[in-house]
């Protein structure tokens, strides 16, 4: 599970369908690129958490649609997926109460 930087926000459903396609790594959170000037247009995603600051400052959830005349003092701070997540994550030498070491897979 990893977090990653991408370009755009509107890549952001690419981005995380990529990762579950080779399974190497699976991202769950996504950093679009900071704008510098002010954007006419922002198209934000659906199917996601999407969060946004002002001033890096939060200010909660944006909801999806077209923004417009977005600022460059606000800026999306993270994309988190709504989408369920499944990986398998062995525990190796674990200890017991009786400090035995075990492996765990529950898969």
């Amino acid at each position: 599970l990893i977090q990653t930087k991408i370009g755009a926000a509107f890549h952001a459903d690419r981005e995380f369908t990529k990762g579950n396609e080779d399974n190497s790594e699976i991202p769950i959170v996504l950093i679009p690129h900071k704008h510098c000037l002010p954007t006419f247009q922002l198209n934000v995603p659906s199917g996601m958490f999407v969060l946004y600051q002002k001033w890096n400052a939060n200010q909660g959830l944006l909801e999806p649609g077209v923004k417009w005349m977005w600022l460059p003092w606000y800026r999306i701070s993270h994309m988190v997926t709504k989408s369920v997540v499944s990986y398998n994550a062995p525990a190796k030498n674990c200890p017991t109460a009786d400090n035995i070491m075990v492996n765990v897979d529950l898969s």
